[in-house]
């Protein structure tokens, strides 16, 4: 992915951790009152959102190892909605991503290539959004055990069954967004190989 998607994503996930990074901080709540701040915030909820995202791709891709990872299991489930896929699909076995597809949609379809980055972008975000929720539940509960939660971060006053439930929330809607990217990677590279095979 270009630089300025992967900079508004890492903004876009380091805002999330900012926000209740702060208040646990400074105990008081997030406030942006001048051009310094947001110059302050800025650059911190970009390195955040990098280190999350890759936090993120730890998780998701190689934990607990990488052919039971999340992600692995999510590819498999997709596979297995396909009647048969074609050797030479070249989204097949996570290779959608990498730089010889890309040129080849580069060079062959923009707009496509447009499409998959924007799905790749909503699955990062997704991804991130995760890691972020499963640390503020940690925190929250840590917050909550040792009776530091104040005024300002009553909100981090979560039940387990509630923070299970997020963070539950969030991984289905990251599997579910990472399938449907997946699905319409594959169906691209199944329609290419036809159109190559049909000239």
């Amino acid at each position: 992915m270009n630089l300025p998607g992967l900079l508004i994503e890492y903004l876009v996930i380091g805002a999330m951790s900012v926000i209740w990074i702060f208040p646990l901080v400074s105990g008081s709540s997030v406030g942006i009152d001048s051009i310094g701040d947001l110059v302050v915030f800025v650059p911190l909820a970009y390195v955040i959102g990098l280190y999350i995202d890759f936090a993120g791709f730890l998780v998701f891709s190689k934990f607990p190892i990488k052919s039971l990872s999340l992600k692995t299991l999510v590819r498999k489930y997709v596979h297995s909605k396909f009647e048969k896929l074609s050797e030479t699909n070249i989204f097949l076995d996570g290779t959608g991503r990498n730089s010889n597809s890309t040129i080849w949609l580069h060079q062959n379809s923009k707009s496509l290539l447009e499409e998959i980055k924007a799905r790749s972008s909503r699955d990062r975000i997704a991804r991130g959004a995760v890691v972020n929720l499963i640390l503020f539940v940690l925190i929250s509960r840590y917050a909550t055990m040792t009776g530091t939660v104040n005024d300002q971060m009553i909100w981090l006053n979560l039940g387990i069954f509630q923070s299970i439930a997020l963070v539950f929330l969030g991984i289905f809607a990251w599997a579910y967004f990472e399938k449907s990217s997946y699905s319409f990677e594959l169906r691209v590279g199944e329609a290419i190989f036809s159109d190559t095979n049909s000239k």
